[in-house]
């Protein structure tokens, strides 16, 4: 029997497995997540050979980017699921994931989020073949201390990870959680998400806005109470709450949208408050560059990203979570205001509002940071350089779930083809 080897530092041609099973987080068709066929982008530039394998969710074809080979695994309705319904088909995507992982041979498997790292841990067993795994939603310390439905999600978070050989994190936020749900330290990566700038510049479209100044703020209902408190210090200042797609599907936007106009109007501010179903990228950057200010204070879900994709897009960010504050500069690309009390944020936001040259310098450099550190040609570079750390199997070893005798029917897709 063949054993692992150290993976060389120059993988060139390798096939890595890419596998996710959660939804997207845009209704458009596709098979899985934009940040993981971003990944396998910036990947397939460095010359691996990605193949992204997911739930079917789409009858139409999806083109891959230039590369990347798409894998859709029917598993389910051929609907939008959400996690409940995802899990009633967690044994069809297995195996179909299984099926993939016979046909693509890939020298490393790189799991994301729960769902997809518990169906990775099944499908490849008791094989040799090295995996990776990004936990792409997890949450925080506090919803560990708190119990409840989200502290089993962290658990099961660990679960889908316990048997990878390496496991990314977003932040070193994450990182720490991930140390306090008993991952050892040194199995840990971090490695940021990433932002396509390209994707970004090439709609340049400014949400309508009042005459108002505008704060676009990127949390749960529950998490706003604290900028909704600030805002009733701020007159001719209107904030908008983006919706988390993820969150929108499982609570629906229009109970979101009740909650918060409670909320508003506990603290008087109803008639300056909304809510925007900013579901894609480009309506994400459409609504961000109507904003004066972009304020980060969710700890879950897409708002985890909103201060990268705010720093591309030119816009001043207010971080108000641990995790916000490791890509934001103080007083630099934005400012750091983690726990602060309401009357303080309001004032920090009176006096940023006010200070257009301020906003301008923190446009710049935010933009600059977002170019240089966040591009997804890096975070593949930085994914990259753990594969490297990796044992990779020797074609041959049956203990690999697949077959190298037979060849392989996954190649890349062409340049703009359909999958």
């Amino acid at each position: 029997m063949d054993t692992a080897t150290p993976v060389p530092h120059d993988l060139g041609t390798a096939t890595i497995a890419l596998v996710s099973y959660g939804e997207p987080e845009v209704p458009d068709p596709g098979i899985t997540s934009d940040p993981v066929l971003d990944l396998a982008a910036g990947l397939a530039t460095l010359g691996y050979r990605p193949v992204v394998i997911g739930r079917r969710r789409s009858g139409a074809p999806t083109a891959a980017p230039p590369g990347v080979a798409l894998a859709p695994v029917p598993a389910g309705p051929v609907t939008p699921l959400d996690e409940d319904g995802l899990r009633g088909h967690v044994g069809e995507f297995v195996s179909g994931l299984t099926m993939a992982l016979h046909e693509a041979a890939p020298a490393v498997l790189h799991s994301h989020g729960w769902l997809g790292g518990l169906a990775a841990q099944v499908a490849v067993g008791e094989s040799a073949l090295p995996r990776v795994h990004t936990a792409d939603r997890l949450g925080t310390g506090s919803d560990l201390s708190r119990g409840g439905a989200e502290a089993d999600r962290l658990r099961l978070e660990w679960a889908a990870s316990r048997d990878a050989e390496r496991i990314i994190a977003r932040s070193s936020t994450q990182r720490d959680l991930m140390i306090r749900l008993g991952v050892p330290a040194a199995r840990i990566a971090v490695v940021p998400t990433g932002v396509d700038l390209e994707a970004v510049d090439r709609d340049t479209r400014v949400a309508g806005r009042s005459a108002q100044r505008r704060l676009v703020l990127f949390a749960t209902v529950a998490e706003a109470g604290p900028v909704l408190r600030a805002l009733s210090g701020l007159p001719h200042v209107e904030l908008v709450l983006a919706l988390d797609p993820a969150l929108d599907r499982a609570a629906g936007s229009a109970k979101e949208a009740e909650r918060l106009r409670e909320a508003a109007d506990r603290f008087g501010v109803a008639d300056r408050v909304r809510t925007s179903a900013a579901g894609s990228l480009a309506d994400r950057s459409a609504l961000l560059r109507s904003a004066d200010l972009a304020l980060c204070f969710g700890a879950t879900g897409r708002a985890r990203h909103a201060p990268v994709e705010a720093m591309a897009c030119g816009v001043p960010v207010v971080a108000g979570t641990r995790e916000a504050t490791e890509a934001v500069v103080d007083g630099v690309t934005g400012i750091h205001r983690v726990g602060v009390e309401p009357r303080q944020l309001a004032t920090s936001l009176r006096h940023l509002l006010a200070d257009h040259p301020a906003r301008e310098a923190m446009a710049a450099a935010g933009r600059d940071r977002a170019a240089t550190r966040y591009t997804w040609e890096r975070v593949a570079s930085e994914t990259a350089r753990v594969y490297q750390e990796l044992p990779v199997t020797v074609p041959g070893d049956p203990t690999v779930p697949s077959d190298p005798t037979v060849p392989s029917p996954i190649a890349p897709a062409a340049e703009g083809a359909p999958a």
